[in-house]
């Protein structure tokens, strides 16, 4: 067992070593050694504890809110370690045990991702457990428009369709976005059994229509692109990208530089958040220099963040896109240009996913992301469980979506139209 504690300790990261010698400095990093991995059922056993171990000793060295873990790590931990020492396999551990006991804490980035390339059991049941407004009910990491075709979030009470994708099997079952959606059961394919197709079955709930069973198997889809721009028939350039990235906010700052006077329809409807320095970098090129886009809080110190000074950002008419995917950064930017009044938010509410965070290696090489800080919009309100109310609220539907429609972009275009007119006749 202390041979096992000492690697575990190690797993959780390297030691970096740093030396003064009389011609430089010299570093020395040490990587961590491999994972542990567990092959006999008592091995798994001890395995599983010491990763439930290493959740808990991350949350009380990292997690922001430490009123809350004192209240509740003893009832917690006394709850869910029973089962996490029961669980069969890696994949039973982070699904059945360790997220759905993290979805107690009630708040977002706060996930934990089993170790790449482990196999899920054919047949593996998932019971989806009550998550905060913003999560995402998959059991596994499924690309929104891969599988089923249709993107789905929690809105606190069910799982709702977001977006469905024409000629999917979510499409083809007459989904429509906005539904309510119980997840019943998910029946993983084994990446070593080809073969066999997984599948879903989901209580569908959409409008005043009755409840109906569906089922549907996972199809073999084209991922949409990270990013893509395309210009109106009036002239106003959409432009969406998916997450903050360097590279992302480049070519987003390349495509705002030649956007002409007609407008701009930044859509991050299925922007999921990423880095803040890349919102900054954004935020610059849309707000005037000097101005607040947001307070981070950690412990008891307070950071107002502004645009920098010298900045020359892009001044023709502006709509940004929102939905139930647009989370972290891409709620913060939402935020502030709302704030500002610099342009109008259109579509649905957003995920209400705005605290700051970082992502561990835990000791099987899963990974563990924790909120590490609180994240404010411009004038201190609170976003995180709250989400962003839009200036114009949009539902697309099935209808549309089968016309090859878009009616969010089509309202945004219909906003932009009376300040590009306004902007042409002063």
């Amino acid at each position: 067992m202390a041979k096992w504690l000492r690697r575990a300790i190690w797993g959780l990261g390297g030691i970096v070593l740093v030396s003064a010698v009389s011609l430089g400095l010299l570093v020395w990093l040490v990587p961590p050694p491999a994972p542990l991995t567990a092959n006999m059922p008592e091995e798994r056993r001890e395995l599983n504890g010491i990763v439930f171990d290493a959740v808990w000793d991350r949350l009380d060295r990292s997690y922001y809110d430490h009123d809350f873990l004192d209240a509740q790590a003893t009832n917690l931990q006394g709850t869910y370690r029973p089962a996490a020492l029961g669980a069969a396999s890696a994949i039973e551990l982070y699904l059945n045990v360790l997220n759905p006991m993290l979805a107690e804490f009630d708040q977002s980035h706060l996930t934990a991702d089993p170790p790449p390339g482990e196999i899920v059991r054919f047949g593996l049941n998932y019971s989806m457990p009550p998550m905060r407004r913003g999560s995402h009910p998959w059991p596994l990491p499924v690309t929104d428009e891969v599988g089923l075709g249709m993107a789905v979030a929690w809105d606190g009470q069910t799982a709702v369709v977001d977006a469905v994708l024409v000629g999917s099997p979510a499409e083809k079952n007459g989904i429509e976005p906005g539904s309510r959606i119980r997840i019943i059961q998910m029946r993983m394919t084994p990446r070593n059994r080809p073969d066999l197709k997984s599948r879903g079955s989901f209580l569908v709930e959409s409008g005043s229509d009755a409840p109906r069973r569906v089922s549907m198997a996972w199809h073999e889809g084209e991922p949409l692109p990270e990013r893509a721009s395309r210009t109106l028939a009036d002239g106003a350039t959409v432009l969406r990208f998916d997450t903050f990235t360097r590279e992302n906010v480049d070519w987003a700052l390349a495509v705002l530089s030649s956007a002409g006077p007609e407008g701009v329809i930044l859509d991050l409807r299925s922007n999921s958040g990423g880095s803040v320095r890349q919102q900054n970098r954004l935020l610059a090129a849309l707000l005037s220099p000097g101005l607040p886009t947001g307070i981070t809080l950690r412990g008891h110190r307070r950071r107002v963040i502004r645009t920098p000074d010298g900045s020359r950002p892009y001044t023709g008419p502006l709509a940004v896109l929102i939905g139930l995917r647009s989370a972290s950064a891409a709620e913060a930017t939402a935020a502030a240009i709302q704030f500002h009044r610099r342009g109008v938010v259109v579509g649905q509410r957003s995920a209400g996913a705005l605290l700051t965070s970082r992502t561990f290696t835990l000791p099987d090489g899963g990974s563990f992301t924790v909120p590490v800080g609180d994240y404010l919009a411009p004038d201190g309100r609170r976003i995180e469980g709250v989400g962003v109310t839009p200036d114009i609220e949009v539902q697309e539907t099935l209808a549309a979506v089968r016309a090859g429609a878009d009616l969010t972009v089509d309202a945004a275009s219909d906003a932009l139209r009376p300040m590009t007119m306004s902007a042409s006749h002063p």
